[in-house]
């Protein structure tokens, strides 16, 4: 069974003023634990889609749902950041345990195994890969959205 969330954007319309199109009736369906690029040049609206998923600009016409409720509703969305935003006197354990004070060092770095990271629980910000700094404190989310350039 497919695991994540079911991304659903209906006759999407958004501009800024009157003569600032980002997108016109656009559409787009991501089933449930699939991955989806948005790639394309600066400015084309990239980071305001992904504004647009998370709820934080609700100034458009159209629909957008996560898993059937409105992206301003949906729960537990995440966003890895271009740049790293961990706190460098931290492990990468400790980062997931200072994001979500309630979860165990156990589940920590369990978490971090599931993604793929075993080996880095104890590894502090500056011995881990661009990559992996960018990944390690969003682990508390089922629902992930990634900016990253691409060149």
């Amino acid at each position: 069974m497919a695991t994540g969330a079911v991304v659903s954007i209906r006759s999407l319309t958004k501009s800024f003023g009157p003569t600032e199109m980002v997108f016109q009736d656009f559409s787009l369906e991501v089933p449930a634990g699939q991955i989806c690029a948005l790639v394309g040049p600066s400015g084309v609206g990239k980071s305001t889609l992904l504004r647009l998923l998370s709820g934080a600009d609700s100034d458009f016409t159209g629909h957008i749902t996560i898993d059937g409720n409105p992206a301003k509703d949906a729960t537990r969305i995440g966003f890895v950041f271009q740049d790293p935003r961990l706190l460098p006197w931290e492990t990468a354990t400790g980062n997931i345990m200072v994001v979500n004070p309630e979860i165990s060092q156990e589940k920590a770095r369990a978490l971090l195994q599931d993604f793929g990271l075993a080996g880095s629980e104890d590894a502090y910000p500056h011995a881990l890969s661009g990559g992996i700094r960018s990944f390690a404190p969003d682990h508390r989310h089922r629902k992930l959205f990634q900016l990253q350039p691409l060149c």
